[in-house]
């Protein structure tokens, strides 16, 4: 894991991790709820929105990419 971020609610977190997976966890019980493993690279690190509606994530192969947390589709779009 390279990166945690906690959610504007204080309810959820991600992890952000080397092996091309970010999970999203329910905070109270650590249960992941959703693993996304996307990325060829590592990711490097993650951030929310403060509004909590949107993930960034950042990978070793130079890409950041905006998800939507509801959805957890990535593609808004790739900076």
């Amino acid at each position: 894991v390279q990166a945690v971020t906690v959610h504007a609610t204080n309810n959820y977190f991600v992890t952000a991790s080397l092996d091309g997976t970010w999970c999203f966890y329910e905070l109270s019980s650590g249960t992941c709820l959703t693993q996304v493993s996307d990325s060829s690279e590592g990711y490097t690190s993650a951030a929310f929105h403060p509004d909590g509606l949107i993930l960034g994530t950042g990978t070793t192969d130079s890409l950041v990419k905006i998800w939507d947390v509801k959805s957890q589709v990535d593609n808004i779009f790739w900076i």
